[in-house]
């Protein structure tokens, strides 16, 4: 059984300003075949086979544009609430877990038009808390990342180039700096040459990190290099 609602409104404030506030929210209860629980004493204390997830999101913003310049601040609040246990039992018995995690974003992001191109910067942050009981923790946890980028665009005539550049400080895995660059040739009408190079950073989860059901504290951030080339038409 599950259930969803969505909401959003937005205004026109001034000729170049306007503002929105948007809403989701998602409920799931489904059952599944269980394992017996054991405690202490390795008796059977429950078998949980019922999943009960909740989740909600809600953001807010305003975005500004006049002429050439673009500018977007966005804030943002989440949480999401695992339950598996007994039915039997209750939600908050012993041979139950739950995943609580709640997170806090903002996000501002400057876009200008340059010659045939743009050059945007911005910078966003997120916390990640996980609350007491999360994966049988006896306290809550949190994770912050801070993070600062640019990018530009430009178009010579058959070629475009971009390149992107973005900074993460993260509380719990330090800083870490990554960047892309990319270049495309349409050397006929419709067709295009597109090489592409990067690298990239991702710090776990708190749900990942601590969940009762898959958390592994001794995960790391992913770190990655890639490149690629393509013909389009």
């Amino acid at each position: 059984m599950s259930k969803s609602l969505y909401g959003s409104v937005e205004q026109q404030i001034t000729d170049s300003v306007s503002g929105f506030f948007r809403g989701f929210g998602y409920d799931n209860r489904t059952a599944y075949d269980g394992y017996d629980h054991y405690d202490a004493n390795f008796m059977v204390d429950g078998r949980p086979d019922t999943r009960q997830l909740y989740s909600q999101n809600w953001d807010t913003g305003l975005r500004y544009s006049q002429g050439i310049f673009q500018s977007q601040l966005v804030a943002g609040y989440g949480r999401s609430k695992d339950q598996n246990y007994d039915p039997k039992k209750g939600r908050y018995a012993d041979s139950a877990t739950m995943d609580d995690v709640k997170q806090y974003t903002t996000q501002w992001l400057n876009t200008i038009e340059v010659g045939h191109g743009n050059i945007g910067t911005g910078l966003d942050w997120q916390k990640q808390k996980t609350q007491a009981g999360t994966g049988y923790l006896e306290k809550g946890y949190e994770q912050r990342n801070t993070g600062v980028f640019a990018s530009a665009m430009q178009q010579f005539n058959s070629v475009t180039l971009e390149a992107a550049r973005r900074n993460d400080d993260n509380s719990n895995f330090g800083n870490h700096g990554t960047w892309q660059t990319s270049a495309a040739w349409e050397f006929v009408d419709g067709y295009r040459v597109i090489a592409s190079y990067g690298t990239a950073f991702k710090a776990p989860t708190m749900s990942q990190i601590h969940s009762a059901s898959y958390g592994n504290p001794d995960l790391k951030p992913e770190e990655s290099k890639q490149w690629k080339g393509a013909l389009k038409a």
